[in-house]
């Protein structure tokens, strides 16, 4: 299984078209976004139109910037986390508002993943057995980082620049048993 996780798009056209790039570069089998889609007016048509010619519908997850966001078809709506059990771990995704890296759900085990947006500042970490992933923002890359976005497959975590899927950081879940 692989996962493409983006986050952030904050209503931009522009990147919402770039999915189906970073999609055909990386030919995931899942599309989670988490969250800040729109810019709190919800997704225009135009934006909508991008998600309906992705080859898999994306699943979405409630950002602190979508209100009313949650009916939009070309997406499949889950709320504030969306839970996931693969690779013999669980994925737990959420927006990052409320779980991030301060705030470690309890129900996470060693070897267990959060992967987050929010902070528009992408990166990767192990802490107290958890593997800890921010995806950045796609459209809107704060304090000088990067636009980016995240894979995950079954050998670990990969961070990668939006322009270029090229990885700015990696965690292999081998190196950590």
């Amino acid at each position: 299984m692989k996962y493409l996780v983006l986050s952030d798009l904050h209503g931009s056209l522009y990147h919402y078209q770039r999915i189906k790039e970073i999609f055909s570069f990386e030919e995931p089998d899942k599309i989670v976004m988490l969250g800040d889609f729109a810019h709190y007016y919800g997704i225009d048509e135009e934006c909508r139109k991008e998600l309906s010619l992705l080859p898999i519908k994306p699943i979405a997850i409630e950002g602190n910037c979508d209100n009313g966001c949650g009916n939009v078809p070309e997406m499949t709506y889950q709320g504030e986390i969306y839970w996931e059990d693969d690779f013999s771990r669980h994925l737990l995704f959420t927006h990052g508002d409320r779980y991030n890296i301060s705030n470690i759900p309890l129900s996470l085990d060693k070897g267990d993943v959060l992967i987050y947006g929010h902070t528009h500042m992408g990166g990767l970490v192990y802490k107290n057995g958890v593997f800890i992933a921010n995806c950045g923002s796609l459209s809107n890359p704060r304090f000088g980082f990067q636009s980016s976005y995240i894979v995950i497959d079954d050998d670990g975590i990969y961070l990668k620049m939006s322009e270029n899927n090229k990885i700015l950081e990696k965690i292999l879940f081998s190196d950590y048993k």
